[in-house]
């Protein structure tokens, strides 16, 4: 499966993470408490906190064989930050009718594949949302990730809950 990263302006890029979110509405119902919504994909690719630049954010996909212009994976990472040696991953999402297959581990890859290249990074974080642990909890544990115990306040949609920062050494994954 190809990898090749997502340009925010583009929108046939746009549209396919479109796409891609919609087979995933469990995961948008435990973390926003709706269905996807139209500007999902726009938001994905372009958030960031306060004060990173954009060249910082990457948007990682892996892309169909058979069909270039289909997303079966997509991540989304932070260089440098929330400290330079860090890279943020804010979402690693997977065709939800290809679940089980392997998709998650080779998104998770190419993070790792991006990160190997950046020499001055050697963790990798991310933030696991009180109501999708159930969920995602056993997928990060599997591939290295561990919580650090660090919490926050989470409020997106009409979910209210707790975030809790996992972390990985990039040697070790």
């Amino acid at each position: 499966m190809p990898v090749r990263d997502l340009d925010p302006a583009h929108p046939r890029d746009v549209a396919a993470l479109e796409a891609l979110l919609a087979t995933v509405p469990d995961f948008s119902q435990r973390v926003s408490g709706r269905p996807p919504a139209p500007g999902d994909a726009a938001d994905a690719l372009t958030a960031a906190p306060p004060g990173v630049p954009a060249d910082r954010k990457h948007a990682i996909g892996l892309w169909a064989d058979d069909d270039p212009g289909r997303l079966l994976g997509f991540a989304d990472l932070l260089r440098g930050w929330p400290s330079p040696e860090s890279a943020h991953l804010g979402l690693l999402v997977t065709d939800g009718r290809l679940h089980g297959g392997g998709l998650g581990r080779h998104t998770s890859d190419a993070v790792v594949a991006r990160v190997r290249d950046w020499p001055e990074v050697t963790r990798i974080q991310l933030a696991v949302v009180a109501t999708n642990e159930a969920a995602a909890g056993p997928f990060w544990r599997r591939l290295g990730f561990r919580p650090t115990g660090r919490t926050a306040p989470y409020s997106s949609g009409s979910v209210r809950s707790t975030k809790e920062v996992w972390t990985a050494r990039v040697v070790d994954l």
